[in-house]
C-alpha cells in the first residue's frame, strides 16, 4: 500500500506454492531453498526469515526512539 500512495514503481510475480506444482525455474536460480515470501530489493533478497528480523529491528528501533525521546 505504501508503494502505491508514494508512487514507487515495484512489479509482483506469482510462485506456485509446491501444492500446486512446481516453482519455474527462474525462481529457484535465485532462491533454491523455494522458500515463500520472497522480497527482492536492488537484487538483494530476503525470505521470510530475514524479512521479520528486518522489520521486527526496525520496529524496536523504532519503539526504543519513541520512549526515550518522551523523557
Amino acid at each position: 500500500m505504501q508503494l502505491e500512495e508514494k508512487r514507487i514503481p515495484y512489479t509482483i510475480d506469482k510462485i506456485n506454492m509446491r501444492c500446486y506444482g512446481d516453482k519455474k525455474a527462474s525462481f529457484t536460480a535465485k532462491v533454491p531453498s523455494g522458500m515463500l515470501p520472497v522480497l527482492e530489493i536492488d537484487g538483494k533478497l530476503m525470505t521470510e526469515v530475514r524479512l521479520f528480523l528486518f522489520l521486527f529491528l526496525f520496529l524496536f528501533l523504532f519503539l526504543f526512539l519513541f520512549l526515550f525521546s518522551r523523557i
